[in-house]
């Protein structure tokens, strides 16, 4: 599509809206952004923490994992790798959970907007 006619495109879709529609659907798009980043987030988590699991000298070795282990003043590399592990863990649980819910809000958006329509084109 070209662009003059995407923005007739969006020019329509923004006339079938209300003001609240058009809250909303900004809304879902806001939770879809931050379902991407989190996902991402633990994703990114993974590999940072399977390499302290098979090998715990990284801490000593210096770089961002030693760089972590020291500002947050770990004991030993047992808590720091149990901390990594548990903040993996935490940020995949969150981002599946944000997801769930994304998926949630736009069936519901999705429902709603076909039910006001099919009501109007039904009343005309």
């Amino acid at each position: 599509m070209k662009i003059k006619e995407r923005l007739c495109f969006l020019e329509k879709l923004g006339r079938l809206f209300d003001r609240k529609e058009k809250l909303e659907f900004l809304f879902i798009m806001l939770v879809v952004f931050l379902m991407s980043v989190l996902q991402a987030a633990g994703v990114g988590l993974i590999f940072p923490f399977m390499s302290l699991l098979m090998n715990p000298a990284l801490i000593d070795q210096g770089g961002k994992l030693s760089w972590i282990f020291r500002f947050f003043y770990f004991q030993d590399g047992r808590s720091f790798t149990v901390a990594l592990g548990v903040l993996t863990v935490g940020m995949i649980i969150i981002g599946n959970l944000i997801s769930a819910l994304a998926v949630w809000l736009k069936s519901r958006f999705v429902w709603q907007q076909s039910h006001r329509l099919s009501t109007a084109v039904l009343y005309r």
